[in-house]
């Protein structure tokens, strides 16, 4: 296809738009700073939860809450906690609150753990692009943005600007609020090389025909691995896997294929052991896309086939979580071009999960 028939499908705007929607954000955030903190106090137990995307927004927001505070968070899949609540959240907890992730704000199973955590008096905090829905209506503290609102039933700068909303609050909360003046910079340069990246997928899909795609990543890219194979199997149709990156290496790899791509997000932390593990996958004949930021890469014999640079050079790389959910994105939108499919609106999926 060319560029002018990518045009028609909507989800591609949309994907682009998230440069100048992580630049609002950073102003939506300093405007709810104040009340929001105001109601976690020092002594907060906090959960974070959601389904689908809003689930791997939560596991996003889990790593980075740990990462940073001295404290332990927790996330939540809304599904399971209808199934066993006690599990997830004891009765008679005091000074618990949770985060309800929605795009909608309506999402069924996370509406009903809402009106369930109501009776338990949990402080329920909504991030939602809907002020009159029933999720940010049931909530104690209700966060909108309405401008993130997206016409595609594929999710794509919501989940990453709800992500950079959350990373911005722990920033403030443990100390590092310089590091929120920095992004806008970051996000600049980032999307400076927006139409490279484009070009640069684009021409990987198009190089054989891949049956299958495998999203690997340690530590704070776990999540965004597994938010990229829910992204590419949404708008694509294709099969999809993700793993942290040494877990993969426990017999989950044995049916790896030569038309599989690994794609591996590189963290800086013990790099010699996710290089070893791509030199194995490579070896085994998939091949491979690596992910990094200004990682140094030269001491190693030649691991992979192809690599996307983001040449941030970012102070903390779990700001990482936000930038590098483009890239799943890209790859879902042109392999779904390549198999003829309409990217914004996946098989068997409605804009609002309902039960």
């Amino acid at each position: 296809m060319d560029n002018r028939s990518e045009k028609k499908y909507i989800v591609i705007n949309e994907i682009k738009s998230q440069g100048e929607k992580w630049i609002q954000i950073i102003k939506e955030y300093y405007k709810v700073e104040k009340v929001l903190i105001s109601n976690i106090k020092d002594n907060s137990i906090i959960c974070f939860m959601g389904t689908g995307s809003s689930y791997n927004n939560s596991l996003m927001a889990e790593f980075a809450y740990n990462k940073l505070m001295n404290k332990q968070s927790y996330s939540i899949n809304s599904s399971e906690y209808l199934f066993n609540p006690d599990v997830f959240i004891k009765p008679g907890y005091e000074n618990k609150k949770v985060f309800a992730i929605s795009r909608t704000g309506e999402t069924t199973d996370t509406l009903l753990a809402l009106k369930m955590l109501k009776k338990l008096n949990i402080f329920l905090i909504s991030l939602t692009t809907f002020p009159n829905s029933n999720i940010a209506r049931n909530s104690n503290l209700s966060i909108v943005f309405e401008d993130l609102r997206e016409e595609s039933i594929t999710s794509n700068r919501v989940v990453s600007s709800i992500a950079l909303f959350l990373l911005c609050l722990f920033y403030k909360l443990c100390g590092k609020e310089s590091l929120i003046e920095k992004i806008n910079d970051y996000t600049e340069t980032f999307f400076s090389n927006y139409n490279q990246y484009c070009n640069y997928i684009s021409s990987i899909v198009k190089t054989m025909d891949f049956n299958k795609f495998v999203f690997l990543g340690p530590g704070p890219f776990y999540s965004i691995a597994r938010e990229a194979a829910l992204k590419v199997r949404e708008m694509s149709i294709t099969n999809t896997e993700f793993w942290p990156t040494l877990e993969f290496r426990q017999g989950y790899s044995t049916n790896i294929e030569e038309d599989n791509l690994i794609i591996a997000y590189l963290s800086k932390t013990n790099i010699d052991f996710q290089v070893k593990a791509c030199m194995e996958l490579e070896k085994a004949g998939a091949k491979i896309l690596v992910i990094s930021d200004k990682t140094k890469l030269e001491s190693y014999k030649k691991f992979y086939d192809y690599i996307l640079e983001a040449n941030l050079g970012l102070q903390d790389e779990l700001l990482c979580q936000v930038y590098y959910q483009l890239f799943g994105q890209l790859i879902g939108y042109y392999q779904a071009l390549k198999k003829n499919i309409d990217p914004s609106n996946p098989k068997n999926l409605d804009y609002i999960v309902k039960i």
